[in-house]
């Protein structure tokens, strides 16, 4: 199954990647993970919902909120530009972040960004260039 763009709606579970933009280098304080430097690019987050897909990747467009993930940090500074999505009712997180980690032009943006309850690295990743064609082509 290959990933869709967000479209809206989706009320069921499933996973998705954020593609966000980065205009300048920065320096943010990360929660628990504290100071973390990101250089400008863009960068692929990868998150899953078991129910509510559209109610969490509405909630990551929303410019005003608590932070209560590390990706909430990230999105002060970086704007998204597109969402991907898989329906899905299984756990599959892991396993598309493992795609997208083989994407070209990946590497670890910070250790442990995203990934406290599971074993992956990471589940942000930074790119020089825009991955948005190789996303959209990725097959799970």
């Amino acid at each position: 199954m290959h990933l869709a763009r967000y479209a809206g709606g989706m009320d069921g579970g499933g996973i998705y990647c954020l593609l966000l933009k980065l205009r300048e280098d920065i320096e943010l304080p990360v929660g628990a993970l504290g100071l973390c430097s990101f250089p400008r690019g863009y960068y692929v987050y990868t998150g899953s919902a078991l129910r509510g897909l559209g109610a969490r990747i509405g909630r990551h467009l929303r410019p005003d909120k608590k932070h209560h993930w590390h990706v909430d940090y990230l999105l002060r500074a970086a704007r998204v530009t597109e969402v991907f999505v898989l329906e899905t009712g299984e756990r599959r997180e892991c396993e598309l972040n493992l795609l997208v980690m083989g994407l070209p032009g990946a590497r670890v943006a910070v250790d442990s960004f995203g990934s406290s309850d599971c074993g992956c690295r990471s589940h942000l990743f930074h790119f020089s260039l825009n991955p948005e064609v190789a996303l959209e082509a990725l097959v799970l």
